[in-house]
């Protein structure tokens, strides 16, 4: 997890909610919208690159080309690193760009998720992350800028007299902005750089506009042709890069500011804002009743077509809101609670508006009404700032991972088999049971096989082996389930045969009375076959003569040899008797 001293947004937002009580309390902070004001209806905005803070120099936050997340969603992948994510994340080249507290600047492939490169810098990567051409830009917590191709070859670092880099970077095609900060929270020091690392301007707040409550806010500034809008603790400052002068000072926003149409919107410590890009002049405010909200630095305004989205947290550190304001007006159209506390900005794709909470959920609600589209969670509090791009939601979490979320595909059910071994067993015998030939387009989480038909698992897993105690004919369900949670099943007959108990495992020859006591050879595997009495002949086992390859032998001759002499004495017998009767 983050630690106290590892996180210096929350503990420069502290300290500059204690220098500007004054200048708070002196603004007049209505609860209602101001209206007759020359704030234009936005334009639609057409935006599919997300290059930075909320997608670009302009911070709107909207990704209006980006295919709709509707649920079914799911995490396409993670990509894990050694420490919490918390910087901006930016996409390029097909890759996704993210400092992580580990040291290292990732590229991950947008489509696998796999880890193209890293790159390691001095510190904690902790500001940024911003992609400009085939350049990338990341601070870390020591002060220094780097400036890396995006393939990962590091160009040039530039060193701020600033403490770290904790707030994201942003580029056009000019100009490097950021904000460094230092341990004391004040004095901060607005970087203008080229993108070979020159220094165009480097000014305090108190510098650049000669007034000691002139200190730069710790938010991103927001850039626009050749010049930046940064809010100080004086209101906001339009500084001329050219010239580098504050050209004028008006509206009060302590968070960065979304540029559209000429028009600024933002927030401060309890009020949401409009005012006019020209000139700083205040539009309208919004003031939010509830006394518990609390407006961080971080919390930034989404804006797409009239809607002003906004993410905030809450003094208790319990809970949070999402507020929509309309964008020429003021009024409120909606707010839904949130129950853990928002650390990031809000953004949106049109349809739905995305935040992340400190207790790792990813949360979808609808642009037009608040309504909760979808929810997914993460293992981490989410205090990095989140991107989108050509359908896909990137979210960095405290516990490493960067999270890649989409739309579900079509999902194709499971294919259930199953494979009986043996096909036909009897009775006793053990059954092996197989499922592993069973397929998913994606995978089977679960197997469970009901051997009763009473709709309760008697098993589970891809195998498992039965014996059955009878015979008869059983019917098998096995049922699968899909890392979706859509169930298959399928059934299958298999025929238990009796095994026959009298089936003898030794024979028994027949007495044979004639010769004394037997010794009666074994046959194994021998099974009688019962005949009628006009079935049986001379040569019939039970009669017990003329049975060749009996094997009996007594002295020498076989029972059939011991009978034809009998028969021949016989004969000679009754003509003996025959003579003698003459």
């Amino acid at each position: 997890m983050i630690t106290p001293s590892q996180d210096r947004r929350s503990f420069i937002s502290m300290v500059g909610v204690a220098l500007t009580p004054t200048l708070v309390a002196d603004r007049s902070r209505a609860a209602e919208s101001y209206t007759g004001f020359s704030l234009r209806e936005p334009a639609v905005q057409s935006q599919s690159a997300w290059t930075e803070f909320q997608a670009s120099t302009t911070h709107t936050g909207a990704a209006t080309e980006s295919e709709i997340l509707t649920d079914p969603v799911k995490i396409k992948w993670q990509a894990g690193t050694t420490g919490a994510i918390t910087t901006a994340v930016a996409c390029a080249e097909n890759k996704v760009f993210v400092g992580s507290r580990d040291g290292n600047l990732y590229a991950i492939d947008q489509e696998t998720g796999t880890i193209q490169w890293q790159y390691e810098v001095d510190g904690q990567a902790t500001g940024g992350v911003a992609v400009q051409g085939s350049q990338v830009y990341v601070g870390d917590d020591q002060g220094r800028l780097y400036a890396v191709t995006t393939d990962g070859a590091l160009l040039w670092t530039y060193q701020s007299p600033d403490d770290g880099l904790y707030l994201p970077i942003t580029t056009s095609a000019d100009y490097i902005a950021f904000i460094g900060t230092v341990e004391a929270g004040i004095s901060h020091h607005l970087h203008i750089l080229d993108h070979d690392g020159a220094e165009i301007l480097i000014e305090s707040g108190t510098e650049l506009a000669g007034n000691e409550n002139s200190s730069f806010q710790s938010v991103v500034p927001t850039l626009d042709e050749h010049a930046v809008y940064v809010p100080t603790a004086g209101g906001m400052a339009y500084v001329n890069i050219e010239n580098q002068r504050t050209e004028w000072k008006g509206g009060f926003f302590t968070t960065a500011v979304s540029l559209v149409n000429q028009s600024l919107v933002g927030a401060d410590w309890g009020s949401i804002s409009g005012a006019s890009a020209t000139d700083g002049d205040s539009q309208w405010s919004a003031s939010i009743p509830d006394d518990e909200i609390y407006f961080g630095l971080t919390n930034s305004p989404a804006v797409v077509g009239r809607s002003v989205l906004t993410a905030v947290g809450s003094r208790d550190n319990e809970k949070g809101y999402v507020y929509s304001h309309d964008f020429v007006t003021g009024d409120r159209n909606w707010e839904t609670r949130i129950n853990a506390r928002l650390r990031s900005a809000a953004v949106t794709d049109g349809t739905h508006v995305y935040v992340g909470d400190e207790a790792g959920t990813v949360h979808a609600l609808s642009v037009n009404t608040g309504a909760q589209a979808w929810t997914v969670e993460t293992d981490g509090a989410i205090y990095s700032e989140l991107a989108i791009q050509d359908g896909v939601l990137y979210v960095g979490s405290n516990d490493g991972y960067l999270y890649a979320i989409h739309n579900a595909p079509p999902n194709d059910p499971p294919t259930p088999q199953i494979d009986i071994t043996p096909s036909k067993p009897q009775q006793g015998d053990t059954v092996q049971f197989d499922a592993t030939a069973s397929s998913d387009d994606d995978s089977i989480q679960r197997y469970e096989w009901d051997l009763d038909g009473n709709s309760v698992a008697d098993a589970t897993g891809p195998t498992f082996s039965h014996a059955f105690s009878s015979s008869g004919e059983y019917t098998i369900q096995l049922s699968v389930t899909d890392s979706d949670g859509v169930t298959k099943s399928t059934t299958r007959s298999v025929q238990v045969i009796e095994r026959d108990s009298a089936t003898p495992t030794t024979r028994e020859q027949p007495e044979n009375t004639s010769s004394g006591d037997q010794t009666p050879e074994t046959r194994p595997n021998s099974t009688p076959q019962s005949q009628t009495p006009s079935e049986t002949s001379l040569f019939d086992e039970q009669r017990g003569l003329f049975v060749p390859g009996d094997g009996l032998i007594i002295n020498g001759l076989s029972a059939w040899s011991l009978s034809a002499i009998g028969f021949l004495v016989s004969i000679a017998g009754v003509a003996y008797s025959l003579v003698r009767d003459r």
